[in-house]
């Protein structure tokens, strides 16, 4: 992708993943006139979307977001649960401890605040993960874990309305900090790992116990 079709895919995919266009919804032609593009980046940007699993084009009918459901769930923490742990693990003496000790401040003033900005902690889960995954210089693994992360900041946005206690989280964030202080693969890989189950099961128990809305 290039020029405006990157720049309308950009926006397109931000608005999904921060829910403003929420899952089920129709994407319609009347953003071409919010977004001010014409028509072909727009359905190339469209195109692009579906081919990364966010919408879900049906020909001459509608084109849709798709849902969040127990198999994208299934299938994103897999990727997940088979990647983060490895690349924390191998990439562990890589990170700049500096930024680690900032972000662990951060997560542990948050769970003392008795808090409950989601927006906030769900800011801070996402640039922990993306430190995680920074150091890995393998362009496959990389470009695999953009997707995968994209689609977990999706299904955490949706779930986490459900979860106003971020105590749990907010002390698994900070053991993967504290592993990764004392420079140990094995307890990054066991942190994370931990930490990537959990959020499987927290995401699978929201969705089921998700009532549709009146």
């Amino acid at each position: 992708m290039v020029g405006k079709t990157e720049e309308v895919y950009g926006i397109l995919k931000k608005k999904i993943i921060s829910l403003e266009i929420a899952p089920r919804s129709e994407i319609s032609d009347s953003l071409l006139t919010e977004l001010n593009v014409s028509k072909t980046p727009f359905r190339e940007a469209i195109l692009a979307l579906e081919r990364d699993g966010f919408i879900k084009i049906y020909a001459r009918k509608a084109t849709i977001v798709t849902d969040i459901t127990e198999e994208l769930i299934t299938q994103v923490y897999d990727v997940r649960l088979l990647l983060e742990p490895y690349i924390a693990k191998s990439c562990c003496g890589q990170y700049d401890l500096k930024i680690v000790r900032e972000m662990k401040e951060a997560f542990l003033e948050y769970g003392n605040s008795n808090s409950h900005d989601i927006d906030y902690f769900i800011n801070l889960d996402d640039k922990l993960h993306a430190f995680l995954i920074e150091p890995c210089t393998n362009v496959f693994v990389q470009r695999t874990m953009l997707s995968v992360t994209d689609h977990s900041a999706r299904i955490r946005r949706h779930t986490s309305h459900r979860n106003r206690d971020y105590k749990q989280s907010t002390e698994q964030h900070v053991l993967i900090l504290d592993a990764i202080e004392r420079k140990s693969p094995d307890l990054i890989e066991s942190a994370v790992r931990y930490h990537v189950l959990q959020g499987r099961r927290e995401s699978m128990e929201y969705l089921y116990n998700e009532k549709p809305e009146e």
